[in-house]
């Protein structure tokens, strides 16, 4: 009779200790199945709070620095480039009347160190490191604004052109090999005529032969909008930055 007691406490702890385990998976299961993708350019910002907390969410052992003509696994790093301070009032102050300098904002660079890093990117199922194909493109300066010419854009022996039209308060990014129609990447609703796009990267990261590219467009004097598009042969999906203010 003690032994079957005894059993039956041991098969009790065998399965509560089953269940929790289970329930520990199930809790863990969402941050690899649901993870959000995210997609931070390099370069300049105002440091804030929702900023700093961003760049600390991609770092981790499936952070990628895209580099010149590769990813590399890579965290973004952090460093101050200039701040702006209160000075203390004029020089005829009176002993303690003037308080310390404090520090109002920071400019910072977001960089990696293993390379020159165009943007860092988390998540994304179909990018890893390795080698990747990079495109020529005119620089912003070079190109013809407006809806007709835009970007002219080299890769894999075609030529292609981004451009931005206006459409009753829409704009439309849209991507074309010469000679072929167009491919629409992305609607954008717009109270003004103020839209402009500025490219800034284009390669193939998923290697599937169509362009991915790096985009940020400014419209309605104050709003902009920036990211990954990355293509899936005639679509293409956008990986957004998220916007924490702050940019330069």
């Amino acid at each position: 009779m003690d032994n079957q007691l005894k059993e039956s406490k041991i098969f009790q702890m065998r399965n509560l200790r089953s269940k929790v385990m289970s329930l520990s998976f199930l809790l863990l299961l969402p941050q690899f199945v649901n993870a959000e993708p995210k997609v931070l350019m390099a370069g300049s910002y105002v440091e804030t709070k929702s900023f700093l907390s961003f760049v600390r969410s991609l770092e981790g052992s499936s952070s990628l620095a895209v580099c010149d003509k590769q990813i590399v696994r890579a965290n973004p790093k952090l460093r101050v480039t200039g701040c702006s301070t209160t000075h203390c009032a004029p020089p005829s102050c009176k002993p303690n009347q003037c308080t310390k300098k404090t520090e109002e904002w920071k400019e910072v660079d977001i960089f990696a160190e293993a390379c020159d890093a165009n943007f860092f990117l988390r998540d994304l199922g179909q990018v890893s490191a390795g080698q990747f194909d990079t495109a020529q493109y005119d620089f912003p300066e070079n190109r013809s604004e407006g809806n007709i010419k835009g970007y002219k854009i080299q890769f894999s022996g075609k030529i292609f052109h981004l451009s931005v039209a206006r459409q009753n308060k829409i704009g439309k990014i849209v991507i074309s090999e010469s000679g072929k129609q167009g491919i629409l990447i992305h609607e954008i609703k717009i109270t003004s005529e103020d839209l402009s796009c500025a490219l800034n990267w284009a390669g193939d990261l998923n290697k599937d032969q169509f362009l991915d590219l790096y985009l940020s467009c400014s419209y309605d004097v104050y709003h902009e909008v920036r990211g990954l598009f990355l293509s899936q042969k005639s679509k293409y999906k956008f990986y957004q930055q998220k916007d924490t203010g702050g940019r330069i």
